[in-house]
This record gives C-alpha cells, sequence and structure tokens, in this order.
C-alpha cells in the first residue's frame, strides 16, 4: 500500500447564531440560490454530487451556539439555556468524521426528511423554511407548508427490504451510509482515530430517510464516539443508530463477516491500545421506529437489526451508563 501525507488538514468551526428570535438552521436537500443538489447512488451519471463534507481531508470541527455569557459582544449570541436547531431535511448528506468532530448544545431535527421522501422533494426540503412541526405533547406533525404530508404511515414507507426501489440504503451495499461517517484514512501516514463527540444535544424525528441506514457509521479500521447528556426521540436506522456492520455477512446468525482483520493498529496507529471505542452516558433513547416499520424479508439477517447498537469484530471496549431506553 503507497503511504501518503498529502491530505489537507483543516480546523472548521460553525458557529450557529440566531436572527432576532429565530434560531432555525438548514441542512437543505437542493439549495436553489447555490444551484447545488445531490445524485441518486443508483444512477451516477446525474448532473450535481453528493454532499459528502470533509471526505478525504484530515479534518477538526465543531458545531455548536455562541452564547452570550461567553462573547456578550457577538451579534446574534444565544441566552443561556438556548439552543440552535439544525433542520436537516436532505437524506444524501453524509457528514464525515475524518479526525474529530464535536457537536454542543445543539437541536438537530429530521422531520422534514418526510416531506421530500414522500412527495419527491416539494420545493420546501430545498428552501430555509420548515416544512414539518412536531409537538412532544400531543405527539403529532402537522405541515408547516402544503401539501399536508409530514404524518406518514408505515404504508407510506414502503417498507424497508433489500430490494427496495424506494428506499436505496440496500443492506448488502458497503456504501458509507451513515448521516456522520466515521472514516480512519488509512492510506495518510497521518491517520489519526476519527472521534465524533455529541454533547447536550437533542436528535429527533430521523425515521424517514431513503439513504441513510445508520446515524453514525463507523467502519472497521478505526474510531471513537462519545454521546454525553443528549437524547434521542422518534427514529428508525434498519442498523441502529451506530454501526460498524456495513454488509447483510457482519449481521448473520451463522457468524460470517466481511472483516478482514485489519485495524489502525496494523495499519498506521501500531502504539494504540485499542481502534475503537464507545461510550454513552446519561442519555436517553425514546420512541424507536415510530411508524412500526417492519421489513419484507424475514430472514437471519433481518431479525438480529439493532435499534441503538448494530457492531460486529469492534477493536475497544463499549460503555454505557445512566442511559434510558425506551
Amino acid at each position: 500500500m503507497t503511504q501518503s501525507s498529502s491530505y489537507k488538514a483543516v480546523d472548521v468551526k460553525i458557529y450557529l447564531l440566531k436572527d432576532g428570535t429565530n434560531l432555525m438552521h438548514y441542512l437543505l436537500d437542493v439549495d436553489g440560490d447555490t444551484n447545488f443538489y445531490a445524485y441518486d447512488y443508483k444512477t451516477p451519471t446525474t448532473s450535481g454530487h453528493l454532499p459528502r463534507p470533509f471526505e478525504r481531508t484530515l479534518a477538526s470541527v465543531y458545531i455548536g451556539p455562541v452564547y452570550c455569557t461567553d462573547k456578550p459582544s457577538q451579534t446574534g449570541c444565544l441566552s443561556a439555556g438556548e439552543k440552535p436547531t439544525i433542520k436537516w431535511k436532505s437524506s444524501m448528506a453524509n457528514i464525515f468524521v475524518t479526525k474529530e468532530l464535536v457537536i454542543e448544545d445543539v437541536i438537530i431535527d429530521g422531520a422534514d426528511m418526510t416531506y421530500g421522501n414522500i412527495n419527491g422533494g416539494y420545493a420546501c426540503t430545498k428552501s430555509r423554511k420548515e416544512c414539518c412541526q412536531y409537538d412532544s405533547v400531543t405527539e403529532t406533525t402537522t405541515a408547516a407548508q402544503t401539501p399536508s404530508v409530514c404524518s406518514p404511515t408505515s404504508s407510506d414507507y414502503s417498507e424497508w427490504s433489500v430490494n427496495s426501489t424506494v428506499f436505496k440504503s440496500k443492506y448488502q451495499t458497503s456504501q458509507k451510509y451513515g448521516v456522520f461517517v466515521l472514516d480512519y484514512i488509512r492510506d495518510s501516514s497521518d491517520a489519526e482515530i476519527p472521534t465524533l463527540s455529541i454533547t447536550n444535544c437533542e436528535i429527533k424525528n430521523f425515521f424517514y430517510s431513503s439513504y441513510h441506514t445508520s446515524f453514525i457509521q463507523m467502519n472497521n479500521f478505526a474510531g471513537n464516539v462519545l454521546i454525553e447528556d443528549s437524547s434521542f426521540d422518534r427514529f428508525f436506522f434498519p442498523h441502529g443508530l451506530v454501526s460498524n456492520a456495513h454488509q447483510s455477512v457482519d449481521r448473520s446468525i451463522f457468524g460470517f463477516s466481511s472483516f478482514n482483520g485489519e485495524t489502525c493498529r496494523s495499519l498506521q496507529n501500531s502504539d494504540e491500545t485499542y481502534c475503537h471505542n464507545i461510550t454513552i452516558k446519561n442519555s436517553n433513547f425514546t420512541n424507536y421506529n415510530p411508524l412500526k416499520t417492519t421489513y419484507l424479508q424475514t430472514n437471519d439477517v433481518h431479525n438480529i437489526e439493532g435499534a441503538v447498537l448494530t457492531l460486529h469484530n469492534m477493536d475497544g471496549p463499549i460503555t454505557i451508563e445512566g442511559c434510558n431506553f425506551e
């Protein structure tokens, strides 16, 4: 394997401010202002490109608010206790974690993906406005725009299946389909174990994405995940919230695996004690699979899918403390 240290090292800080009382931010499916659009994995000749920021870079990234207690002169700073909301509208966006990504004090809401997936991408998912509003008290979702498509049923979901033509995240694929993708750059001599840290965040309404099979996608080489003081509500991913199991053989009850034995220690980081670490503390996980979606296939692979963790051949510890699973 040819070694390379030519990957760019970047340090990115994304500060989320408010405009008056408006705390909303948007990750768009299509941004008409910049003519940005993504293509279908199945039809790569389609114009556009996939939004895969930080792929093949050594990136240290921070995403979080600026509080007035820390920077009182900052226009748009947030008051104590406020959290900005990111309305996540794209089922094809993958945020790559190649060195470190820290997310703090943020609400990430995937409700608007429902709108675009049912309707083939209405304008609301492509613009900076809210499509769907979920009321946690009444447990109902209403449409902020028309038509009213924010409360899908399981029949709308076209149930997950190996050969689904509507939902593209097929089980056999080894593609990186996580919302966040931990990618150990094994062909770089400067490779570090990628670390994703989520602290004091609220993740909700990620149950209707046509491409994401997990929220956090690790690989077999290396990856650290820390989730602390956070909540996940109304979520469904067929490979679990956190997964390193890319292919159907990784989840077989017969113990088959696509893992070839390579980890960060056999590649660039021989001094590491272990290459993987998952720590989840003081966090809540509620309303798994709110649509009660079923699988069309009932073989062994589908029967053992995990709600929170779907892991295979991890090289390191898993720690879960003070959490609530409902």
